[in-house]
């Protein structure tokens, strides 16, 4: 946990999450940039790859995707425990 670095993660995510890249629509360019950009950050991190031909990509095949109305998403802090417990009496 201690290589974990917030600012790190908020550069990545920034970056990935730019109007840059388009959207991440299947088969959309900015899906494929925004792929090569993880694969080459595995690659940075030294993560071996497992995907085809020996990279960390892999091809799949979709038909199509089709979002379901009314699914949302979201992401709650969980609460922390304090570092110590004071003692009462």
């Amino acid at each position: 946990m201690r290589g974990i670095d917030a600012e790190h993660i908020r550069a990545h995510v920034s970056f990935l999450a730019d109007d840059l890249l388009e959207g991440r629509g299947t088969g959309a360019r900015g899906g494929d940039i925004a792929a090569k950009y993880i694969a080459t950050q595995f690659a940075l991190d030294g993560l071996k790859p497992a995907g085809d031909d020996g990279g960390y990509l892999q091809k799949v095949e979709f038909t199509g995707v089709q979002t379901m109305p009314g699914t949302s998403f979201s992401l709650q802090a969980r609460a922390r425990k304090p570092d110590h417990i004071e003692a009462r009496r």
